[in-house]
Parts: C-alpha cells; sequence; structure tokens
C-alpha cells in the first residue's frame, strides 16, 4: 500500500488511542515508533463540561447550551470546551503546514474536519461527513478516497 514508508512523516494526535494507533501503523509498515511526530492540533473536539456524557445527559445538565448547539452546530462552544469553528482552525493550521507524504493519525471529528477542509466543503458539509473510528482516507491531488470504499470530494 506505501512504497518507500520510511520517506513519509508519522504524525499523531498526542492522545492515548491515536498514540496507539500511530505505534499500530509504524510497525506494521517497519518504521521505528521514534518516528511518531505527535501534535496537538490532531487533537478530537473537547467537549468541556459536556466530556463523557451522552447526549442526553448534555442536554438535561444545559438545556439552553445544548438548544443553542441545536442551532448552531459549527460555532457553540461547549463551556470549558471548544466549538466546530475553534478545531477547524488548528486542523487549517495544520492542513497550511503538511508538505510531503504523511501519515496522520488523530480522531473521528477531526478527521472528518481535516478531510472537510481539504476538499474546500461548507461547515454543514463537514458536519454530515461520517467519522468513522476505523477507516483510512487518502488525501490526494484535492480528492478523498475511504481506502476499501467510494467516499470521493473534489475539492
Amino acid at each position: 500500500l506505501i512504497a518507500a514508508p520510511e520517506a513519509w512523516r508519522v504524525v499523531a494526535s498526542p492522545l492515548g488511542r491515536a498514540m496507539a494507533t500511530a505505534r499500530l501503523a509504524c510497525a506494521e509498515l517497519g518504521l521505528a515508533e521514534t518516528a511518531i511526530e505527535s501534535d496537538d492540533r490532531l487533537k478530537e473536539l473537547s467537549y468541556g463540561d459536556w466530556e463523557g456524557l451522552t447526549y442526553d445527559e448534555a442536554q438535561a445538565r444545559d438545556p439552553e447550551g445544548w438548544a443553542v448547539r441545536q442551532h448552531e452546530p459549527w460555532d457553540f462552544v461547549v463551556p470549558g470546551g471548544e466549538s466546530y469553528a475553534r478545531l477547524a482552525a488548528r486542523a487549517r493550521s495544520f492542513l497550511d503546514e503538511a508538505r510531503g507524504d504523511t501519515i496522520v493519525v488523530s480522531h473521528g471529528g477531526t478527521g472528518r474536519v481535516l478531510r472537510g477542509l481539504y476538499a474546500r466543503l461548507a461547515p454543514p458539509e463537514i458536519k454530515a461527513l461520517e467519522q468513522p473510528q476505523d477507516a483510512i482516507h487518502r488525501l490526494t491531488q484535492g480528492t478523498i478516497a475511504r481506502i476499501g470504499h467510494a467516499e470521493d470530494h473534489s475539492g
């Protein structure tokens, strides 16, 4: 799948599950774990005070905030957390600096934002993208392909 993996960068969110996945990818490619670069911009969306809650629990705990989020899902800042707009700003910063062949290991929400920005999608289109926990996407020459599936967005 990857020719000359030693020429690729491996960049991951510093969160545990992403780093574990990056280590597995490196092992599969014959790369040392020391090849992994950590980047905070790849962290998952922070749900702040809602972290670890189900949707029903978040709504019960903060009905006013929940109602605002339903109408402004892109810009609403979860108390103590962040909005999708803030996540998109850090993801844009990462994409703007990305150079060369790079393996990126992040999270479901962050991955969909990265893909959406790459494809130049509008916020509602980005929010509508899937956020699988078990997928590899190839972003190249303005297209996005889910490896093994036909998900393409031209950009």
